[in-house]
């Protein structure tokens, strides 16, 4: 003969267990938890425009999400920020490594994510042309959105993969007196910025006494050799997860 609870489980059902019986006793936070969702529907209209996610289906990026606290944006790929407060950071600490005596008339920018550096970089070369270059169309769209409307600052964009757009530029000898390159696939750094081609169109863009800023996040160790072979190393600079180097022209 089996025990009680074999019975009962042949039966079909089950014995309470002591966190069934502790919510079957405490109905006040079944009632608390209806009403705190109730409350939520009531006032979605109202929170809505401060907590909110959206999810932008991408070919290049998968799935793109933007994420909006209090008015400030986060746009993320595969959980790391391609945009947002922590970029702007980012970007600011660099760029106040530059000469502030420096004058830039040509700004480059590879890799707009959702056009938060252009926030940074603006105020500080008010008189610069700025040209920007983003192999995903959506991400343009996501930069227009957000960022360009609310500067009132439209910049020359091309979309198009960062090594064509160099070589198109190098083609009709246009020259950089700041180039930023911001490469990302994800959380990786993008495989251009292992190859000399790429790098070697860097310095065929930079003016003499451009200066070049770069991200590595967390594969500096293995690129920065690779960069030396083109450029004098100015400087290392680290932002909480990042690392990025500032470079200028060799002699």
């Amino acid at each position: 003969m089996g025990s009680h609870s074999g019975l009962v489980q042949l039966l079909g059902k089950q014995p309470c267990s002591q966190e069934h019986r502790e919510f079957k006793s405490r109905p006040h936070r079944i009632i608390f938890y209806m009403l705190f969702q109730d409350l939520l529907n009531r006032f979605k209209g109202v929170w809505r425009p401060f907590f909110c996610t959206e999810k932008i289906v991408s070919e290049k990026n998968n799935l793109i999400n933007i994420r909006k606290t209090w008015g400030s944006f986060n746009v993320m790929v595969s959980g790391y920020f391609q945009s947002g407060p922590y970029v702007t950071a980012l970007w600011q600490k660099m760029l106040k490594r530059i000469n502030p005596n420096y004058v830039a008339k040509n700004v480059l920018m590879l890799g707009l994510g959702g056009g938060d550096g252009l926030k940074v970089v603006l105020p500080k070369f008010k008189q610069a042309k700025i040209v920007t270059v983003e192999y995903d169309p959506k991400m343009v769209e996501i930069a227009e959105r957000l960022i360009f409307k609310t500067l009132n600052y439209y910049p020359e964009v091309i979309i198009k993969d960062a090594e064509e757009a160099l070589q198109q530029l190098v083609s009709s000898q246009r020259k950089f007196d700041v180039i930023i390159v911001d490469l990302f696939i994800g959380p990786k750094t993008s495989p251009l910025l292992y190859s000399n081609n790429f790098i070697k169109l860097l310095a065929q863009t930079l003016t003499p006494e451009g200066y070049l800023l770069v991200n590595f996040f967390k594969e500096e160790k293995e690129l920065s050799p690779l960069f030396a072979n083109y450029f004098a190393n100015q400087e290392l600079v680290r932002y909480k997860y990042n690392k990025m180097r500032i470079y200028r022209q060799k002699d």
